[in-house]
């Protein structure tokens, strides 16, 4: 759903997967690429929030949690 842009679709997956499994680092982090498109700052930082305590060492949530945080002060 992602790929063909329809960004509803791929964020109703994405949940899908959190619910599924919490734990599902994708589900987490694929979302707040969607929220990143929309621009919903406080909801890429609470996903990218959720992929840092399942994975403290994802190298790109850390990136784009600090780029999020500028973002939503600015």
């Amino acid at each position: 759903a992602f790929r063909q842009g329809d960004l509803d679709a791929a964020l109703t997956e994405y949940r899908r997967a959190q619910a599924a499994d919490p734990g599902n680092v994708n589900g987490w982090y694929n979302a707040s690429v969607v929220y990143w498109r929309r621009g919903d700052w406080p909801n890429v930082v609470a996903c990218l929030e959720q992929v840092l305590k399942i994975q403290p060492d994802h190298a790109a949530a850390r990136t784009y949690l600090a780029a999020a945080r500028v973002r939503m002060r600015s």
